[in-house]
């Protein structure tokens, strides 16, 4: 289960969250709707600012896993926030946004408000 990206033009901001396992088509899924709400915020002249929640996601598969760092090289982003408390998500996802070349411009915290500040700094 999970709230595919969007992007809200009031906010300026593109949300999701992953809940639970994430397969490989739910992990496509996805990458494909964040690319979309990326473009979105780039048609409309605004920075790209990524808010996902990854406080409840469950396991993945190793296919999901290496799929995730394969389509993470193609995001357009100018800040992304995530906000997880599961250091096992944590590390997994600091490895994947390392690996796509992200990692300067990822940010992790314990809870939303903080994460929505930042990106909005």
């Amino acid at each position: 289960m999970r709230q595919l990206p969007r992007f809200n033009p009031e906010t300026n901001l593109i949300e999701f969250a992953s809940v639970g396992e994430m397969d490989v088509d739910e992990t496509n899924a996805l990458f494909d709707a964040l690319a979309s709400a990326t473009a979105q915020a780039r048609k409309a002249g605004k920075p790209v600012l990524v808010l996902a929640t990854l406080e409840k996601l469950g396991p993945s598969s190793v296919e999901a896993r290496k799929l995730s760092g394969k389509r993470a090289r193609e995001v357009d982003l100018d800040k992304a926030a995530i906000v997880a408390k599961d250091s096992f998500s944590v590390a997994l996802t600091k490895l994947i946004m390392r690996a796509a070349g992200l990692r300067p411009r990822v940010r992790f915290f314990d809870d939303r408000a903080a994460a929505t500040a930042w990106l909005k700094q």
